[in-house]
């Protein structure tokens, strides 16, 4: 049988996606902004929603395995065949799968990004 997949993806500064669910840019975020960050996230430490300027989050939910769509995301050199905004991704120190602590670089809409693998529950969540 399979169960909705929700997936969740945050960075505390800026997260660049295909479509942003929430984003906000001020000097100081509203309460009522910041009741919109998902308490499901685990935000990195000290980049929380209330103690920075911008944060975005996005969700999604597909109906699919969660074994499927987590597949997917630790395969990152495989993004640029689902994800067009994706280009050039190198998984470091000869990884050929995401995993807790592992660094990738990458490009989105056209920027380069490194980014370290923080939070991974498998099936269930990875942050970066």
């Amino acid at each position: 049988m399979k169960r909705p997949f929700k997936l969740l993806g945050a960075a505390g500064v800026a997260l660049l996606c295909v479509s942003p669910a929430s984003a906000q840019e001020s000097d100081n975020l509203s309460a009522e902004f910041l009741k919109q960050a998902s308490p499901l996230i685990h935000w990195p430490k000290g980049l929380e929603p209330r103690n920075v300027d911008v944060f975005v989050h996005n969700e999604g939910s597909v109906d699919t395995p969660a074994e499927v769509v987590w597949q997917n995301l630790i395969e990152a050199s495989k993004w640029p065949t689902w994800y067009s905004n994706s280009v050039d991704v190198q998984i470091q120190c000869r990884h050929d799968k995401l995993e807790k602590g592992v660094s990738f670089s990458w490009k989105t809409f056209g920027f380069p990004i490194v980014s370290r693998v923080d939070t991974f529950t498998p099936n269930r969540e990875i942050g970066w």
